[in-house]
């Protein structure tokens, strides 16, 4: 599955490597590191394009958490040698931003703005975060808006009066539960994540499918409730209904967020990440959407 979701689409490259790493694990692979570099390798010769260039950000990542810098920066120098994608300069912005090397992030969210604009997608996406995060970088650097800044500011402002048109109850969040970074190893331990999905894998797989939920049915915000294995147990077994009702799942999940803290989603890139991870939402979940 791994293989197929890496060679159909460069934006499912990465989930499909982390899963073909976390299969070879759970295979009982000798060196499953290993063997995931190889198979970027392979990609990064036979994929196409944007297959390549996701497949050799995963690379650089790798190596990274293997403790081999050099090999990493080698493989960075390469990637940045790339004719870029809006995904992949974007990309980039990020890791130089949690890198500290902020003139160098700012280059490259810089970059994926200047390339040509797309006209919808995914790929439109990455380009109005490379703006938020080129304007957020810049307010850093004691720098003054610039006109990028005012024309990102204006398709921001195109969208959301486009988003409020289409989905006029965009207002009202959605209650989703999920196992904050503190409990989701007791989760996996006691199999409550998604089948095939394990705890490396657990929140980038949600926020992808937050976003596509966002896309494609007008689920624009959630209200994300930190929950136990065992609250998520009784969750389960919980009708539907309203919020107000006593002795529903979403009655349940309200208390629950007043009790423990609920977590907006999306949150803004400087917030902190909704895993609650400690991290700003930009360098940690806010990650696979890019």
């Amino acid at each position: 599955m791994a293989r197929r979701m890496a060679w159909r689409d460069g934006r499912s490259t990465i989930p499909g490597l982390l899963q073909f790493r976390s299969a070879s694990r759970s295979a009982g692979v000798a060196d499953p590191e290993a063997s995931t570099l190889e198979f970027c390798d392979h990609l990064i010769r036979e994929g196409d394009r944007q297959v390549s260039l996701s497949a050799r950000y995963f690379k650089v990542m790798l190596l990274r958490e293997q403790g081999e810098p050099e090999r990493a920066m080698a493989e960075l120098e390469l990637l940045e040698r790339c004719a870029p994608t809006v995904h992949t300069a974007e990309q980039l912005g990020s890791l130089w931003a949690a890198d500290g090397d902020l003139e160098r992030a700012l280059h490259w969210y810089t970059c994926a703005l200047t390339l040509e604009r797309p006209s919808d997608g995914a790929e439109l996406r990455d380009r109005r975060q490379a703006g938020r995060n080129r304007t957020a970088l810049r307010t850093t650097l004691g720098l003054p808006p610039d006109d990028l800044d005012f024309r990102m500011f204006q398709e921001d402002l195109e969208a959301e009066t486009r988003c409020l048109r289409e989905h006029p109850d965009v207002g009202e969040p959605v209650l989703t539960p999920f196992f904050p970074r503190s409990e989701v190893e007791r989760a996996a331990a006691a199999d409550a994540l998604p089948p095939g999905v394990d705890s490396e894998m657990y929140y980038q797989r949600n926020e992808i499918i937050w976003q596509i939920a966002a896309e494609t049915h007008g689920v624009w915000r959630r209200r994300l409730i930190p929950v136990t294995v065992e609250d998520a147990e009784v969750v389960k077994r919980l009708p539907s209904g309203r919020d107000d009702q006593p002795g529903t799942r979403e009655y349940y999940l309200r208390d629950q967020g007043e009790r423990e803290g609920a977590q907006a989603w999306p949150p803004n890139d400087p917030a902190p990440c909704w895993c609650m991870s400690g991290l700003s939402y930009a360098c940690c979940c806010g990650r696979p959407r890019r």
